[in-house]
């Protein structure tokens, strides 16, 4: 709400200084401005500890890696067979070496939060890293088809607060007593 008090005010200040709503277009500007601040309301969320909008990925690997999620557990190859979006979409899901991405993981949709959208029809969700190479390369088909997937993560919604909102791969130690494949203390790099 701070947000877009400061949005409003910054509207009046621009409305003041270019000398306000005079003559004929004064109705059309007072329509401008209310479908503006309008807009500016709607698209204002704030996370909450109940609602939140994203898990922030850390890549720690040495290379660059692709993060898909599914709330279709336990059907644990089916989002295998999508891509990670259409191809001017796809860098997304993508995150260098070294690098965090918090949009991989994110609900796009307005309204709705991440416990709501992932976790619906139960209590777990998967993770799929996939090396970037693999995937650019390789079709859904053969990665399906060999499990070329470097690390699943079946993580529960209390995992996912556990560990702040955020993932990491490869798994640390904090994730040791989560389920995923490999096993933590596993990983073949």
């Amino acid at each position: 709400m701070k947000n877009l008090n400061f949005r409003f005010s910054k509207c009046i200040q621009i409305c003041i200084v270019s000398g306000g709503f005079k003559g004929t277009k004064s109705i059309i500007m007072k329509a401008l401005l209310l479908f503006v601040i309008t807009l500016l309301a709607i698209s204002c969320r704030e996370e909450s500890s109940s609602c939140h909008f994203r898990i922030v990925f850390y890549n720690d690997y040495d290379k660059d890696v692709y993060i898909i999620s599914n709330g279709i557990y336990p059907d644990t190859v089916y989002a295998i067979s999508y891509p990670p979006g259409t191809v001017s979409q796809a860098h997304l899901y993508k995150t260098q070496s070294g690098k965090s991405n918090g949009n991989a993981l994110a609900v796009l949709r307005r309204k709705e939060c991440f416990e709501t959208t992932y976790y619906y029809d139960n209590d777990t969700a998967s993770y799929y890293i996939l090396d970037a190479y693999t995937w650019e390369t390789e079709s859904a088909q053969t990665i399906r088809d060999n499990y070329l997937v470097l690390q699943r993560y079946d993580l529960s919604l209390e995992d996912i607060r556990q560990l702040g909102w955020s993932l990491r791969f490869p798994p640390t130690e904090e994730m040791r007593r989560m389920k995923m494949y490999p096993p933590y203390g596993t990983y073949n790099e």
